[in-house]
């Protein structure tokens, strides 16, 4: 089997893009809506190189913005001439991010000639492909289409840089080129799988794309003929038959053939057993193995919850494609050490140092990485007969006991917050996802009784009023790159690993109680 480059598979996705449209969701509806992204239509701005060291993601075409005192540097958008009468409240102006932001960026758009403020986009540690939002009121649509917008770079120590417009790309990537959303939708789900079903759910390898990854694959699994099509587009931007794997590291730093910690395997639960021979599957092992310290643990500097969803389950995956008794052992070891460094009674943290010393109590996150990653783990090795595997039982207490203080803690929505026993502190979309998932995939493996199948499809039903007209969803506690301090603040994203677990949900109420990996 031969991947093709990256680049070319992009250019190619455009004239198959089109054709991948939804019908995922058992809720499925076709009706008449009115919103609509109108992509600017073309963008003005500094010829300035791109960050030294840096690459751009799949080659996309980029712009930068630049702090607004540099007038002469001025990064501008237009926008087709539309009546504003067609366009239908309410309306949003959106660009995405093409570049990590280790910092708080402040960008101010406004009017080109007159200078009126439209809004101010707050962007923290973002990430590239992340979409950002500023609502834009009625009275400023027709100045829009007449001078155009100017964007300023009002906080933030260099540039930022985001996807411009690019018309080539339409059919691929419309909801991250520079656009207004306008209009509402009678069925916002439908458009979220239109989403999830094309590249406009892409995002960087990992954790991040890993977790629309697993959706795709689980929704395959349940007989979604369009998923695994998105899922391949999807993979093979990153699958290299030579180096293994070819992507961007958290830095936007090109890392092509090797890895750059344990959180990036999420991915290979579905490469494993859609390319199973892959030369990257051997690459992974190697770099997994190769942090297997003498207790048989695997971890960076910290032993952190994400292990168990992008570190067990993926080796799991694999020892079942490979029938390997060894790994799942392996696997499941993982698990044990993150049992016993990172949970109490009523509690899990999401990360502790080696010496015991505990942070992140009971974030959201941190809760749907343990819970998700021990029962996807679990679902392979019961589905699997890998004879007598240590640790099994107690990993199953862990789960139910830990998943029964989970619901408890969920609030009067069957929602989850950014921290579980906080509610102060605002519902997190993706927690409410991840959560409820782990929870619907425990009734399915018999681990948890039936009762609690009423509380997450009412989690997956109160997720629904999260999603935008377009179909991107909300309210997503930011990527965990500012310290807590960014976990117990109110700043919520739009996030495509949110959309994932959201994904993931549907398809655990309406799927099979098992499968083994690698069924087709």
């Amino acid at each position: 089997m031969a991947i093709i480059s990256r680049r070319i598979f992009v250019r190619q996705a455009s004239l198959i893009g089109v054709g991948i449209i939804s019908g995922c969701s058992t809720h499925n509806r076709r009706r008449k809506v009115s919103r609509k992204r109108h992509v600017a239509e073309g963008a003005v701005f500094p010829d300035l190189p791109y960050p030294d060291g840096k690459r751009i993601p799949l080659g996309w075409n980029v712009m930068p913005v630049l702090e607004k005192n540099a007038e002469f540097l001025e990064t501008r958008l237009t926008f087709r001439r539309v009546k504003p009468a067609d366009i239908q409240a309410p309306c949003y102006l959106r660009i995405t991010a093409a570049l990590d932001f280790r910092e708080e960026k402040h960008v101010l758009a406004c009017l080109s000639a007159s200078g009126t403020e439209l809004g101010l986009f707050i962007m923290k540690y973002a990430y590239p492909f992340q979409p950002f939002e500023i609502p834009i009121e009625e009275k400023h649509l027709e100045g829009i289409f007449r001078e155009g917008i100017t964007l300023k770079l009002t906080r933030g120590t260099s540039e930022a840089w985001f996807y411009m417009p690019d018309h080539n790309f339409l059919k691929v990537n419309d909801g991250y080129q520079p656009h207004l959303l306008a209009g509402q939708s009678n069925d916002p789900e439908e458009a979220f799988y239109k989403n999830l079903l094309s590249m406009n759910s892409f995002s960087p390898f990992g954790w991040i794309g890993g977790c629309v990854h697993d959706a795709l694959y689980e929704m395959h699994i349940n007989g979604h003929r369009e998923a695994l099509s998105a899922l391949k587009m999807h993979l093979e931007c990153y699958l290299d038959d030579e180096k293994g794997i070819v992507f961007e590291n958290p830095h936007t730093i090109a890392l092509d053939g090797t890895f750059n910690s344990v959180e990036d395997f999420l991915p290979f639960s579905s490469i494993a057993a859609l390319y199973p021979d892959h030369i990257s599957i051997s690459k992974a092992l190697d770099f997994i193995m190769s942090r297997r310290n003498e207790q048989g643990l695997i971890s960076g500097g910290h032993i952190t919850t994400e292990g168990c969803y992008t570190l067990a389950y993926p080796l799991s995956a694999i020892a079942a494609i490979r029938n390997d008794a060894r790994l799942a052992q392996i696997a499941v070891d993982q698990l044990t050490h993150r049992m016993i460094y990172l949970t109490e009674t009523d509690a899990v943290y999401q990360r502790s140092s080696i010496n015991g010393s505990k942070s992140y109590r009971n974030w959201g996150r941190g809760v749907t990485w343990y819970l998700l990653g021990i029962i996807k783990t679990l679902r392979i090795i019961d589905g699997n007969n890998f004879g007598h595997i240590k640790g099994i039982d107690d990993i199953k207490s862990s789960f139910v006991h830990l998943a029964k203080v989970a619901a408890r803690h969920a609030d009067s929505e069957s929602m989850w917050h950014s921290y579980i026993d906080n509610h102060e502190l605002g519902v997190d979309t993706s927690s409410t996802g991840g959560i409820a998932t782990a929870i619907t995939l425990g009734v399915r493996q018999g681990l948890l009784d039936k009762k609690y199948l009423d509380l997450t499809e009412r989690s997956y039903n109160s997720l629904l009023n999260y999603l935008s007209a377009d179909g991107f969803l909300r309210n997503v506690s930011q990527i965990n790159r500012g310290g807590e301090d960014l976990q117990l603040s109110p700043y919520r994203v739009i996030a495509q690993f949110g959309m994932g677990l959201m994904a993931q949900l549907r398809v655990s109420l309406d799927g099979p109680a098992n499968y083994k990996m690698g069924e087709k």
